[in-house]
């Protein structure tokens, strides 16, 4: 898959491309139907199939305050870009300037005359241009005006829920990973480094790699039923705790992972994936260590259980 760094950069001629445009966060179900329509589409015309997707979010340059937490980094977004066969992705980089283009300046000089675009498939609450004056139905007309199709999809449903990137996040965010697992089509996972901690878990039999999180957003504090994945090998069952460590006093915001049934050897500065299957209990405070090593021992029990049961489903 190639990968553009901006429309104004496009070497000469690289289109006629379908293309799919959005924030992608997350890469859910919702997108992916989205991105199938755009190489069905892509196919038929015999182009090229594109992702138009901007970074940093437009939320973090027009109101900062109230720009959601990305569900992952932007490199883990272009790898499941990738993997879904399209032919590129264009990354544009979203400052002032481009958010001062009018909905028609768009059209014209980004999808018409840079990519030259046949059709562009968006969700039915797409908006764009200066102060999101355009939408579906005004990018519908344009593509009229200039000859290219317009394919809106509606929101895909599961259960009572949309499938989008803010009901992810908002699950995420209250320790609901499960129910987020079937938004995404896979478990959320953060991404980071394993960093030296004060390696408390080894002095009580439970060594654990502590790890820098480059998400944005990350689950609730609590204790979690997880799948670690790194140098060490593929989906290891672990036990991961995000929270303060109240037992040992007042400290940061750590994340902790124990792999189970695996004795691994010190990963400092390896990058670790750990990926959320199940929230097991809230973090608590233990009045000393033995009740707190008894309650470990259940919680990699408990752990056990629920990922065979996942694995089982």
């Amino acid at each position: 898959m190639q990968i553009f760094g901006a429309s104004s950069h496009l070497p000469a001629n690289s289109g006629p491309f379908c293309a799919g445009i959005g924030i992608f966060d997350g890469v859910h179900l919702g997108h992916r139907q989205l991105l199938a329509k755009v190489r069905e589409l892509a196919a038929a015309e015999h182009v090229g199939s594109l992702a138009y997707t901007f970074d940093p979010h437009p939320a973090k340059v027009l109101s900062p305050h109230q720009a959601p937490k990305l569900i992952e980094p932007l490199h883990d977004r272009l790898e499941r870009l990738a993997a879904l066969g399209l032919d590129a992705t264009l990354i544009e980089p979203f400052d002032g300037e481009f958010a001062a283009l009018s909905a028609r300046a768009f059209v014209q000089s980004v999808l018409v005359e840079k990519l030259n675009v046949r059709h562009v498939v968006v969700g039915t609450n797409f908006t764009f241009g200066h102060k999101a004056a355009g939408n579906a139905r005004l990018l519908g007309e344009l593509g009229r005006q200039f000859g290219f199709g317009v394919h809106g999809l509606d929101l895909v449903q599961t259960g009572t829920l949309p499938i989008s990137s803010t009901s992810i996040r908002t699950l995420v965010d209250r320790g609901d990973v499960d129910q987020a697992r079937g938004l995404l089509g896979r478990n959320f996972a953060i991404y980071g480094a394993v960093v030296r901690g004060a390696r408390r878990g080894t002095a009580i039999g439970v060594p654990t790699a502590n790890i820098i999180a480059e998400n944005e957003l990350l689950p609730k504090t609590g204790i979690y039923a997880t799948l670690a994945t790194g140098q060490f090998g593929q989906d290891l069952p672990s036990v991961t705790n995000i929270g303060y460590s109240p037992t040992f006093g007042k400290n940061p915001l750590r994340i902790e992972t124990y792999v189970m049934d695996r004795q691994l050897p010190p990963l400092y500065g390896q990058t670790v994936a750990v990926a959320f299957v199940k929230r097991l209990r809230e973090e608590l405070r233990f009045d000393g260590v033995d009740a707190l090593v008894a309650q470990i021992q259940k919680d990699i029990a408990d752990a056990r259980a629920e990922l065979s049961l996942a694995h089982a489903v």
